[in-house]
């Protein structure tokens, strides 16, 4: 029998199912497990080395613990994506950052300040129109008035509104382009 054979029966077959167990319970797959403890002793066994190793049992374990943290550190690879892949890619996340749900829940506070300065009618047909979305005839007709009186007040108060905003450091065109993203920001 040749040296390797002798070796290889004294220090790998009695310990074999040991040495797959640990890579089975550090990977998680059988079937890789059996690949690393294959590939370890394949690489032990293709020079000398075996020859003088003082202790095979723990290096060959000492092998497989590392070879199998290899292995997960490569599936853990992350791929890149170029910016404009980015948009694309079906997990880009569109939803706001922190700053930005705070940014909008500011100026939400600022624009509900802004509409609690209004005269109460003005306020009134302000938020009918502009928050139920209710047409200027359907205003008219639940208020019982005339619609170019319902008109005059929305425009009145959409002046105001935007005095108001200024006031308070906002810009009126700012709150508008961002109305609807703030609303759902802040749900």
């Amino acid at each position: 029998m040749s040296d390797i054979g002798h070796w290889y029966r004294c220090h790998v077959m009695p310990n074999k199912a040991a040495f797959v167990s640990v890579a089975r319970r550090l990977l998680g797959d059988s079937d890789a497990a059996q690949d690393v403890v294959q590939d370890v002793l394949a690489d032990l066994i293709s020079d000398d080395r075996w020859k003088v190793i003082p202790e095979p049992r723990m290096y060959i374990f000492r092998s497989i613990y590392n070879r199998c943290i290899s292995h997960l550190r490569r599936l853990k690879v992350v791929p890149m994506y170029s910016l404009s892949e980015r948009d694309d890619h079906p997990f880009a996340d569109d939803a706001p950052d922190p700053l930005q749900i705070l940014e909008s829940k500011d100026k939400m506070a600022k624009v509900r300040r802004a509409i609690d300065t209004l005269p109460p009618r003005i306020k009134v047909v302000f938020a009918l129109r502009t928050i139920e979305s209710l047409s200027i005839q359907e205003i008219s007709e639940r208020l019982g008035t005339n619609e170019t009186l319902i008109r005059r007040q929305v425009k009145r108060g959409r002046v105001l509104l935007r005095q108001a905003l200024r006031a308070q450091g906002v810009d009126a065109g700012e709150v508008a382009a961002g109305a609807s993203s703030s609303a759902e920001t802040t749900k």
